[in-house]
């Protein structure tokens, strides 16, 4: 059971519209803050979504309809099982497989992510032991980067891990599906993402979702031994994450493993969360905007100045925001 507290409402009991629901967000507003004079701190982290069906799962691990790694998955279930790196195929139930598959798939993606950057000259593996200095020699394969990533987040990990555990932040924050989900200290920055996935999407009859959830040191599912933790990312070689105000989740591999095991799906955030009998103690919420008011907060966002060019700061961005202002024709004067 979701211990998760659902807002639609302002504190008069109406509906949110685009100016409410941006009000409510506001980062300064009492309700996201604790302590005293002098001692107050925002102890919560947003996340925006595009359809607040939604659940707070990595995109490594979404459903094949929105999950950008199907191409890879397909390609990983058609291997001969020999190739595929099980010993044991014949024993393993149909959600361990199709973890295996999943795990092959993300595995893969951050190869060729690595590669390509070196190649470029956008990553220096010669930063770590664990890098081969030329790409071309690269020979650790797509299973040994599922295990190398989770090393990464361990409460002690090596050196070479914490090396390693940057690329995949990078990774997470330009788009490659990873386990990571990232979110922001500012509400603004999560409404910009909610708002712009929801633009780019085929569904423009879905309610947009920011949800929020308080700091934490860590959560669990203990049936599963699944531990959820959060952390703040490194923002070398990362203007995004230093940008977005950025924060990262990851789920324990064991924990999730075991999870998808029984029930052959990735756990979501929202189950680690108890569920709390003070209405005043909830620790998750989900924010929701119903979908006909959803331009109406991209224009309110903009006007504050939360645009990609602000959030993904580069040439690209300031480029692809001045293009999307051309097509709102109601920022200029007839």
């Amino acid at each position: 059971m979701s211990a998760t507290t659902e807002v639609r409402q302002d504190k008069s009991g109406n509906i949110f519209d685009a100016e409410s629901f941006l009000e409510y967000l506001r980062p300064s507003k009492s309700h996201w803050w604790e302590g005293g004079v002098g001692k107050e701190s925002c102890p919560w982290v947003f996340r925006g979504h595009a359809s607040s069906k939604w659940k707070l799962i990595p995109s490594a691990f979404r459903s094949n309809c929105i999950n950008e790694l199907s191409p890879l998955i397909s390609y990983f279930e058609s291997l001969p099982v020999a190739e595929c790196q099980s010993q044991q195929w014949e024993t393993l139930t149909k959600n361990q497989k199709t973890y295996l598959h999943n795990s092959l798939a993300y595995g893969q993606a951050m190869y060729d992510f690595l590669t390509s950057c070196y190649e470029f000259g956008l990553l220096d593996f010669q930063t770590s032991n664990n890098f081969p200095q030329d790409y071309k020699k690269m020979e650790f394969k797509s299973a040994d980067l599922d295990g190398g990533y989770f090393q990464c987040f361990t409460d002690f990990p090596s050196e070479d891990s914490r090396v390693f555990r940057k690329y995949y932040e990078v990774a997470q924050h330009y788009g490659v599906p990873t386990h990571l989900l990232d979110w922001s200290k500012s509400p603004l920055y999560a409404a910009h993402f909610a708002t712009t996935s929801w633009l780019e999407a085929d569904d423009t009859k879905a309610d947009i979702a920011v949800w929020a959830i308080k700091e934490f040191q860590e959560q669990g599912i203990p049936k599963y031994n699944c531990n959820l933790s959060l952390f703040a990312p490194s923002i070398i070689n990362n203007v995004n994450a230093k940008a977005q105000l950025g924060r990262f989740t990851v789920i324990s591999r064991d924990g999730a493993k075991n999870y998808f095991h029984e029930y052959g799906s990735y756990p979501a955030i929202e189950d680690f969360f108890p569920v709390e009998s003070d209405p005043n103690s909830y620790q998750i919420q989900k924010i929701v905007l119903c979908s006909e008011h959803v331009p109406g907060l991209r224009n309110l966002l903009d006007r504050e100045g939360i645009t990609n060019a602000r959030l993904k700061p580069g040439f690209d961005s300031i480029v692809s925001t001045i293009k999307s202002s051309w097509k709102n024709l109601s920022n200029y004067s007839k």
